[in-house]
């Protein structure tokens, strides 16, 4: 193992601070295996959110998050840049190569549903309103940036395949693509939720079967609304209404997951996680889900750097927050 292979696995024990994505991508350069099983424990998880829409198999998904980070470990330089983005394209392409279903330029917009053996269309209301959905979120992106989203993160192109179409440099695609999924994930996130949102028929294709979940709110409506989406897909839930009884329970009921949210009085959300992770629980004994009704690129970003391994908004959509958990605790099976 190379020397600095080595020097990057001592700034990591001497530093307390979240490596950042730049810094873990030049380390694997240099064949760092920790670095690698860092960004495998960081966005593993999301892929795998990612793949199960569109393979609708967990073990096929598991084999994309496997073959992506093969790649990543073979050849780092491609994935250079914003590395969330480029992780999900690259997943979304060999998803869609997987799922043997070739996708067009513009596809997402139109999204023509598929057909039955007799011909008839399959797509359901919630197809109609997820589609209705990120039809509205893409109206907020930029227009210079809008098809370039479209192309690379809906479809599977190629950064360098979409800048030939577009006539512009690689560059300048990536800069635009970086602006347009920002304002697509802000656009999403604060969406509102679907009517009735917790009929059983929208839950999604995942087992959260003796998933033990605690949530922590000082809202009793808010606790009520998380435990009956969470229980509904089959997770054990114990619930806490501050920071102190959350440390509480905690040894308890030894949970496969936090669910805390960020506003709340005395302490907050951040307090919870800091004094979780020193207490000596990790992200891989415990992950954690921030919950926040501001859901801003900041509040996100200190969630992150508190200790949190991904966030959601409110309202909380059952449907998202169950793959979440799903992908965060690897129950990623599909239910019967």
């Amino acid at each position: 193992m190379p020397d600095e292979s080595s020097n990057f696995g001592e700034r990591q024990t001497a530093s307390p601070a979240r490596p950042s994505d730049a810094d873990l991508l030049a380390a694997v350069r240099l064949q760092n295996l920790q670095a690698l099983e860092i960004l495998y424990d960081r966005y593993a998880g999301i892929i795998v959110a990612v793949c199960l829409r569109i393979v609708r198999d967990n073990a096929t998904a598991e084999q994309i998050v496997e073959t992506v980070f093969l790649d990543m470990w073979k050849d780092s330089q491609r994935f250079a840049g914003s590395l969330v983005n480029r992780l999900v394209s690259h997943a979304r392409m060999i998803a869609i190569q997987r799922r043997g279903t070739t996708l067009s330029v513009g596809s997402a917009m139109t999204n023509a549903p598929r057909s039955d053996r007799d011909g008839n269309s399959a797509e359901t209301s919630d197809m109609r309103w997820q589609r209705a959905r990120m039809q509205r979120a893409l109206a907020q992106v930029p227009d210079d940036a809008r098809q370039i989203v479209e192309m690379i993160f809906l479809d599977a192109w190629d950064v360098v395949e979409v800048a030939r179409q577009l006539k512009l440099t690689p560059d300048s695609v990536r800069q635009r693509f970086a602006i347009g999924m920002g304002a697509l994930c802000d656009a999403l996130r604060t969406a509102p939720p679907a009517a009735n949102p917790f009929d059983p028929a929208r839950l999604p294709l995942v087992s959260l079967d003796r998933v033990r979940v605690l949530i922590v709110d000082d809202e009793p409506d808010a606790r009520r609304a998380l435990t009956r989406a969470l229980q509904t897909a089959g997770a054990l839930v114990t619930t806490a209404g501050g920071v102190a009884e959350a440390m509480a329970l905690l040894p308890q009921t030894n949970p496969d997951l936090l669910l805390s949210d960020l506003a709340m009085p005395d302490e907050d959300g951040f307090d919870l996680i800091r004094k979780v992770r020193r207490a000596g629980r990790t992200v891989r004994d415990l992950p954690a889900v921030a919950v926040t009704a501001f859901a801003n690129r900041q509040t996100r970003r200190d969630a992150l750097l508190a200790g949190f391994q991904t966030h959601v908004a409110k309202p909380v959509d059952p449907h998202e927050l169950a793959e979440v958990v799903a992908s965060l605790t690897g129950r990623t099976g599909l239910s019967a």
